[in-house]
């Protein structure tokens, strides 16, 4: 893997041509320095998921023997936790920890930010030259310039005025552009963590340097997977691509490593306890809670996919689903990679849920996927065709996938009240009745058939003395988590129509209030 799949100049299109090379020459030469310029290793392995990272490093240490002690020093990144270390060979008798102010932080963040702080600083200079040549043109003149020399003047400053207000909105671009970014680079830790080692027993003679192997972990890195779903109506598929978001601010560039993404650290440790399901007079009875649905953290922008990197391979023998990229190099900052490119049989259907007011139909497609283990919950975007039209969480359940693709406007529904049922009550034998009617006009622009699903609420009795009935035209047909379902056939420009009517009846003295 090429360090140079893992570069990234965010912003790039709102900086001068000519500002975006001078800055691209700086940063090259810049991230041609070692990564070990402040003390730090670079690990070996490193095991990333959606909250942080594991980091370890195998590496040779001097030693410095004096007074029966033989003593290590490394040096860790500031934010590092749970260090874990070992010297083959060796007994470690205790060690201590204590910051380290850093002259140069080696990471590739800390050197971008240097070189557009640097910029940044020469553009304020010319900014101020060029403020100061317009303050110069536009002083008064001196009472003893001759006509000649204010012709002279006044004909420079036709030429000289404009081409320096030009330079000057130039410049000012410029510096809004090199704020947005330096905005988008986090600023890196200003210490370091040195770690001191002291071995239970001195190291023999001729032995200036011994093995170190050590890990801890770090919560400035992580993962996360983006989806980018694309439907081809026509071809009945769904396009899928899923990448990685990687990012990591630990101070140093990570060369030679390892690197295992994760899918795991997103979901809370350990379950709530169970909710007291205690019965009262006048309550809802409810046997379960629901909870809210897990959040995902917003995505920032990221780099552009590598095209030509090879997708990520799925481990299977883990505790925890997870991908290895291989050994490579990741520069401190913020790239996208790809994990898996499929097609997925999938053809869209239309779904209505209509009210008086909301006629829209969506467009989906369902999905039976191939291995449920690779596809984890994450940010998505959704395009028909490459036109985009929303974005939102993919969350698969199980083995299925329901995608959602936003509204046709080409196919609606109008919903009408049935002036024979809407709203009618009475009482009849000490029970009182409701009465509902609707009618459903489904129109289709489109220049083909379609089949539009229609759904509504099933009314659930709370009690066994309350009835429900329908006067439905078509007949609707029970789904799932109570709904009332009508798979309707549109012609290509026509409409059709569905009528749905409920009757509920309960006794008088359970002052039933059905709600619609």
């Amino acid at each position: 893997m090429s360090s140079n799949a893992f570069f990234t100049f965010r912003g790039a299109r709102n900086v001068p041509t000519a500002l975006l090379l001078m800055l691209g020459l700086t940063l090259c030469a810049l991230w041609s320095s070692p990564a070990r310029a402040a003390g730090f290793d670079s690990p070996s392995t490193v095991t990333l998921s959606p909250r942080g990272g594991r980091l370890t490093v195998e590496t040779t240490v001097a030693v410095t023997t004096a007074d029966g002690l033989s003593t290590l020093t490394l040096t860790i990144p500031q934010g590092a936790e749970d260090l874990a270390l070992s010297v083959p060979g060796h007994t470690v008798a205790r060690w201590s920890t204590a910051l380290t102010p850093l002259e140069e932080a080696p990471g590739a963040a800390a050197r971008r930010r240097a070189a557009l702080m640097a910029e940044k600083i020469r553009i304020q200079g010319e900014m101020d030259a060029a403020k100061a040549r317009l303050a110069l043109w536009s002083a008064p003149p001196s009472d003893a310039l001759s006509v000649e020399d204010m012709n002279r003047r006044e004909t420079r400053m036709q030429t000289a005025i404009p081409a320096l207000a030009a330079a000057k909105a130039r410049l000012e671009r410029a510096a809004e552009a090199l704020e947005q970014e330096l905005a988008s680079v986090p600023e890196t830790a200003r210490h370091a963590q040195t770690v001191t080692i002291i071995l239970a027993k001195p190291v023999p003679e001729g032995s200036p340097a011994v093995p170190v192997r050590y890990s801890y972990t770090l919560s400035h890195c992580g993962w996360q997977p983006v989806y980018a779903f694309d439907a081809r109506p026509d071809q009945e598929q769904v396009r899928v691509r899923l990448t990685a978001e990687v990012w990591q601010f630990s101070g140093l560039d990570w060369n030679d490593a390892e690197i295992t993404l994760a899918a795991q650290g997103n979901e809370q440790r350990e379950p709530a306890p169970l909710r007291p399901w205690i019965i009262r007079a006048g309550d809802d009875v409810l046997p379960l809670a629901s909870g809210p649905a897990p959040m995902l953290r917003a995505m920032k922008a990221a780099a552009p996919v590598n095209a030509d990197a090879a997708a990520l391979l799925m481990a299977e023998n883990t505790a925890f689903v997870s991908w290895r990229l291989g050994a490579g190099s990741l520069k401190e900052g913020r790239v996208r990679l790809p994990m898996a490119e499929e097609t997925w049989k999938a053809p869209l259907q239309w779904l209505a849920r209509p009210t008086v007011t909301d006629g829209r139909v969506w467009l989906m497609a369902r999905a039976t996927l191939q291995s449920m283990a690779a596809w984890p919950a994450g940010e998505a975007s959704f395009t028909i065709e490459d036109n985009a039209v929303g974005t939102g969480i993919f969350m698969p359940k199980g083995d299925k996938a329901t995608l959602f693709f936003g509204v046709d406007p080409r196919v609606t529904v109008q919903t009408a009240p049935d002036t024979r049922m809407s709203g009618r009550n009475g009482i009849i034998n000490k029970r009182t009745t409701w009465n509902w009617g609707w009618n459903f006009t489904v129109f289709n622009g489109r220049n083909k058939p379609v089949d539009v699903r229609l759904e509504q609420p099933e009314p659930q009795p709370g009690d066994e003395a309350i009835t429900v009935s329908y006067d439905d035209k078509p007949q609707a047909r029970k789904g799932p988590d109570h709904t009332l379902y009508w798979d309707v056939n549109v012609p290509a420009g026509g409409k059709s129509m569905v009528r749905h009517g409920v009757t509920i009846s309960a006794p008088q003295d359970l002052k039933v209030r059905p709600g619609m």
